[in-house]
């Protein structure tokens, strides 16, 4: 799950507008169901051409004050994870990493009219200021960054992870305040300077269509203000955990947030059109 493109938008971040050299490539098509997961070919005037395989790499980077630092990225394997943990924890060990910090984003019934925010996890305690625990406990479906954290933190490697909870109803499609949000965290937790420049100003685009679309729509209106309300009654008395309703609703109903979701999709579509990154699992080093 990459909701909001948040994790895509890291990585292409990261990858693109800082130095990087390959350390480490894996092999892809030993990892990864290509049936369930198919790369992308482009069919130009009657031929294939651009086959692009999927990449699975620890890339070095360096940040705007010449600090180095690793940046795992590629779609989630579907084969063999106790093997590749194994390799990502022999490759921890004998790397020289210090820190490691895992990024994940999940839709939440949040609205997009207050900061974002997110759940921090793992062993390292988070910055002044950063995302608060998950106070109770949940079973989920299992990422391998989930895995992976769990191993690092089980072999007393220091990890830290967060996970940005991105308005449900524009989680389809870029929501580019869940990428700033997240390299912010992790910049922190890191001691990075990482860029945030590109995607703030794309947020603002964003953030400037939404309002515009839910202001012309009453529904849509209702539907946040009630997100609202449910939002600063819980931030107020900070049990974060009562953000998910009891049996999973989400306010004014699912199919309110579901038309919701659509109508924006469709106004933001020439947007996201040009860009359809893979949903990754991306951990950063």
């Amino acid at each position: 799950m990459d909701a909001g493109q948040a994790l895509a938008q890291v990585r292409d971040t990261l990858l693109e507008e800082l130095p990087t050299r390959t350390v480490a490539i894996f092999d892809a098509d030993s990892l990864i169901d290509h049936s369930a997961k198919r790369p992308r070919i482009t069919f130009d005037n009657g031929h294939f051409v651009d086959y692009a395989p999927h990449r699975i790499a620890i890339d070095a980077a360096t940040d705007g004050l010449g600090r180095d630092f690793l940046i795992l990225s590629g779609p989630e394997p579907s084969l063999h994870w106790e093997r590749f943990t194994s390799a990502m924890t022999w490759l921890n060990n004998n790397l020289g990493v210090n820190r490691t910090a895992f990024l994940a984003s999940v839709p939440m019934p949040v609205p997009h009219t207050r900061p974002i925010t997110g759940t921090v996890h793992g062993n390292s305690s988070a910055p002044d200021g950063g995302a608060p625990q998950w106070p109770t406990p949940m079973v989920v479906p299992a990422s391998l960054a989930n895995v992976l954290e769990a191993s690092f933190e089980a072999a007393g490697k220091p990890t830290i992870g967060f996970t940005m909870h991105v308005p449900h109803y524009l989680s389809d499609g870029q929501y580019p305040n869940a990428a700033i949000g997240g390299l912010e965290y992790m910049g922190a937790a890191l001691g990075l300077a990482l860029p945030t420049d590109e995607l703030r100003e794309q947020g603002r685009e964003v953030e400037a269509k939404v309002a515009e679309q839910v202001a012309s729509n009453p529904e849509i209106q209702s539907m946040v203000r009630n997100i609202e309300e449910q939002y600063d009654a819980h931030r107020e008395g900070m049990h974060p955990q009562s953000l998910l309703l009891e049996g999973g609703e989400v306010p004014d109903g699912e199919s309110l947030a579901a038309a919701a979701s659509e109508f924006l999709r469709l106004e933001l579509e020439d947007r996201n059109a040009d860009s359809a990154p893979e949903h990754d699992d991306d951990a950063s080093r």
